[in-house]
């Protein structure tokens, strides 16, 4: 008689490259807690701390040859990827139309270049920065609707404020864990293109 072979565990495995080392961790933590199905998927997470989107995606791209299901980097709008990370893209999303890609806004680019989700996937919060995703999901008005590059700083100091204001000087993670039931985040992906992005790099 032979011996059964006991079953192996097949993941999807995910890696995930983070902007910022609080709200961005706070939101993608409150997102795991509720549906990241743990004996499905394995995810890794890259966190880098500040920085910029170009530093990023270099970042993510080194592990490509990993060969992850699911790869994907999440990065505010406020700075713009340059040439070089544009032609990275082009490369791993399989871009032929290379003269429109470079001048396509930031926040663009996802949703015309990669409907297919080739990694690496590209979540841009937007208009402008997390605070403005946070304030949408919380159903707060945004002090600003679009990014204008002459006042950018001006606009990101009153999104953090307007946030800021919000939660107050409870523990912010409480507040948004409280707040960000199953129910509301179902509401709001539906509106919300990246958390529907985000959602999806994490679920089976």
């Amino acid at each position: 008689m032979t011996k059964s072979k006991k079953k192996r565990n097949l993941f999807l495995t995910v890696y995930a490259t983070i902007e910022g080392e609080k709200r961005e961790l706070i939101l993608f933590k409150i997102l795991q807690d509720i549906y990241l199905d743990r004996k499905k998927i394995k995810l890794t997470i890259n966190p880098v701390h500040g920085g910029n989107p170009n530093f990023l995606l270099n970042s993510a791209t080194r592990y490509i040859s990993f060969n992850y299901n699911r790869m994907f980097v999440w990065i505010d709008e406020d700075i713009d990827l340059n040439r070089d990370s544009r032609e990275t893209l082009c490369k791993y999303w399989c871009v032929t139309d290379k003269n429109t890609f470079y001048s396509c806004p930031l926040g663009q680019l996802q949703n015309r270049y990669n409907q297919a989700l080739h990694n690496p996937v590209l979540i841009v919060s937007q208009p402008i920065c997390v605070e403005s995703l946070i304030l949408s999901l919380l159903g707060k008005r945004l002090p600003h609707q679009h990014l204008n590059s002459e006042i950018l700083k001006k606009q990101k100091r009153e999104l953090k404020n307007s946030l800021s204001g919000v939660i107050g000087s409870v523990n912010e993670y409480e507040y948004l864990a409280a707040k960000l039931t199953k129910e509301v985040l179902e509401e709001k992906r539906l509106l919300i293109p990246e958390l529907e992005l985000l959602l999806s790099m994490i679920t089976s």
